[in-house]
């Protein structure tokens, strides 16, 4: 089984890296091959090692990050996801994000590319609540729903 962990920004050192890394580790990939995608860059060195380590791809869609600038972010995951399925098969999509959007973004554009599961794992605190964010999350809860196959959030 071909599986892609997806990230909506840069490879850091945060919650999302670990937890990818921490199951990647402890699970029998005995059976799957699995790669890493991210449309901006690996700024953990430490990351990139550990999965070279282990047989796992990475690949960079080599966009610019954008801190604050979540719309265009989410255009450039969009775009370089798009370019990876084109080229690349999958069975299964596993994005990872703290953003609804994010999620929305990456479980259309796997389904549109024909993947058949498609994981959404949320790694969101609580949210600020305001006008503009409840209809993000509309919105966002929408897309998930008419393309994602599995739904998983940090407790």
């Amino acid at each position: 089984m071909r599986v892609l962990e997806v990230f909506g920004g840069p490879i850091c050192r945060g919650g999302e890296e670990s937890f990818v890394l921490n199951t990647l580790c402890s699970m029998d990939r005995d059976g799957l091959d699995i790669d890493v995608y991210t449309p901006c860059s690996v700024r953990n060195k430490s990351f990139w090692d550990k999965c070279k380590d282990m047989g796992v791809r990475i690949f960079t869609g080599d966009y610019p990050w954008q801190p604050g600038l979540l719309k265009r972010n989410v255009i450039y995951l969009k775009a370089g996801l798009n370019s990876h399925l084109k080229n690349h098969i999958y069975d299964a999509v596993h994005i990872h994000s703290g953003s609804v959007i994010t999620l929305a973004a990456g479980a259309y554009t796997a389904k549109k590319n024909g993947v058949k599961k498609v994981i959404v794992h949320s790694h969101s605190s609580a949210p600020k609540i305001n006008f503009k964010k409840m209809l993000t999350i509309d919105i966002g809860d929408k897309l998930i729903r008419e393309n994602a196959d599995i739904f998983c959030a940090c407790s």
